[in-house]
């Protein structure tokens, strides 16, 4: 089953794909979603080689397939994108959301340089991931040419939450928050 936790910030997938590269991992892109979908545009998840992932796409309700296509994407080297919900070459997968979802799935190869994408967000600055139908992608803080039959998807740092005060409603909101 695949580990749908809670980490699925850009950030960390990235961070699990520059650990992975010398295996064998693929990220996977949300290119498009029509109707109803609980994860928007952008990077969502990553798979390595050994079939250990982080970050999701959906509830859970295509996951292990996904899974499967990355690591056929990564054994082949090449992207491949893939549809799913109404509509969609998977019938078989239905969205209970009722919407459909594409997506690229992009293996990664050890050159890719991911450590100024990384740095980047992490030192809580935005930044604008471009990326390519054959699989490249690019980054920056200001990426504006972007081929119209490519994607770029704007990235935030993570949310950042400071709680100051006493008292019991403090200590309630760092434990939910946490």
């Amino acid at each position: 089953m695949p580990d749908l936790s809670l980490k699925s910030h850009p950030l960390d997938v990235l961070e699990f794909v520059r650990e992975h590269c010398s295996t064998g991992v693929a990220i996977v892109f949300v290119t498009d979603v029509s109707g109803g979908s609980v994860r928007s545009p952008g990077i969502r998840m990553a798979v390595s080689s050994d079939g250990s992932t982080i970050g999701y796409v959906s509830n859970g309700c295509i996951e292990a397939d996904v899974i499967m296509h990355c690591l056929r994407a990564i054994k082949e080297r090449r992207p491949a994108a893939i549809s799913y919900g109404l509509g969609s070459e998977n019938f078989d997968l239905r969205l209970p959301c009722g919407g459909q979802i594409h997506l690229l799935l992009v293996p990664v190869s050890s050159n890719i340089p991911l450590d100024a994408t990384i740095a980047t967000l992490a030192g809580r600055r935005n930044l604008t991931l471009a990326l390519y139908a054959d699989g490249r992608f690019s980054s920056g803080s200001d990426i504006s040419s972007v081929d119209p039959a490519d994607w770029a998807f704007r990235i935030i740092p993570k949310i950042r939450l400071f709680i100051s005060g006493i008292g019991s409603e403090t200590i309630i909101l760092a434990e939910i928050a946490r």
